[in-house]
């Protein structure tokens, strides 16, 4: 991935101010319920920056990284997870992984009508909500899909652990944009049921996550996880079981887009031979870009025909 670089010294001023991104676990109850907290407002910011977002789509981007955080937490090792939101909604998408090192990127598309506000719950329609996750040593992704229910991609997190993998689960996510609609603020709390834990427990849990401040504002204003933990949670005993960095970082690279050009064959030669140069590629989950002049093309094919 290319460095990427905030917009101005004023907003990277007002970043640097802030507690690092994290993704922070604890367990609740005696360890009958597991509690995820991404404090990402930097990764979110850097997502805007890479694509080059509008306030909507940055802000529904900051939504989709925080949620592919907040299931990342669950896996271990080199595991990964990619979800993939389709929507009639004024969010027609999302594509976006996380890993389990803490690594998110992605990308959002905004559909043709206008959201009528930055509350989620007005931003989807009919559609499906799908996930991959890659375990290390497994022959296959295990896949799951669910339709779309009433609420926003939060609450759609939640229905696809229940339905696809039998797990009671509660989501809340906020991203706060400023006046320019740059995010200042960005996390989320994801809240499970272990096995062993009864209705009460979770419900305790949730109750518990409903009375959370705004999550974007309690992170713009320098708040940090472990603190929104101990306010929400103190009575559930909260019991900190470790955190790991939180950050927007993809594996692509020039050398990657190199070889999948001289993959393609033909269309290499036809490249090579008739431009247009420079060949440009673009990553679409980091909106990072490649250019290869006609001389890297001519010798891609020439070591090819040799």
């Amino acid at each position: 991935m290319n460095p990427v670089k905030l917009d101005d010294d004023e907003l990277e001023a007002r970043l640097d101010a802030l507690p690092p991104d994290a993704l922070v676990v604890h367990s609740l109850l005696a360890g009958t319920i597991r509690l995820a907290v991404v404090q990402g407002t930097r990764a979110v910011a850097l997502a805007r920056a890479a694509h080059r977002a509008d306030p909507f789509v940055a802000t529904a981007l900051g939504h989709a990284l925080v949620l592919a955080g907040l299931y990342a937490s669950t896996l271990k090792g080199a595991d990964r997870v990619s979800l993939v939101l389709e929507s009639d909604g004024p969010l027609a998408g999302f594509s976006v992984e996380g890993g389990a090192d803490g690594s998110v990127r992605g990308s959002a598309t905004a559909g043709s009508a206008a959201p009528a506000s930055l509350d989620p719950a007005t931003w989807i329609g009919r559609g499906t909500l799908s996930v991959s996750r890659f375990i290390a040593l497994a022959p296959r992704p295990f896949v799951g899909q669910v339709a779309l229910v009433e609420g926003g991609p939060a609450r759609n997190l939640a229905e696809l652990f229940l339905r696809s993998e039998q797990t009671r689960s509660a989501v809340a996510v906020g991203v706060l944009p400023d006046r320019l609609g740059r995010p200042e603020g960005a996390g989320g709390i994801l809240v499970q049921a272990l096995p062993g834990a009864d209705d009460i427990a979770m419900e305790r849990a949730e109750k518990a996550l409903g009375r959370l401040p705004p999550i974007g504002e309690w992170f713009a204003r320098g708040g940090d996880a472990d603190a929104l933990v101990e306010r929400a949670f103190a009575e559930l005993s909260p019991a900190r079981l470790g955190s790991r960095p939180f950050r927007f970082d993809c594996p692509c690279s020039k050398e990657r887009f190199g070889a999948s050009i001289e993959a393609l064959g033909e269309g290499l030669r036809d490249l090579a031979e008739n431009g247009p140069w420079p060949v440009e590629t673009v990553c679409k989950a980091c909106g990072s870009s490649y250019l290869f002049a006609r001389e890297e093309l001519a010798a891609m094919l020439a070591s090819k025909r040799g």
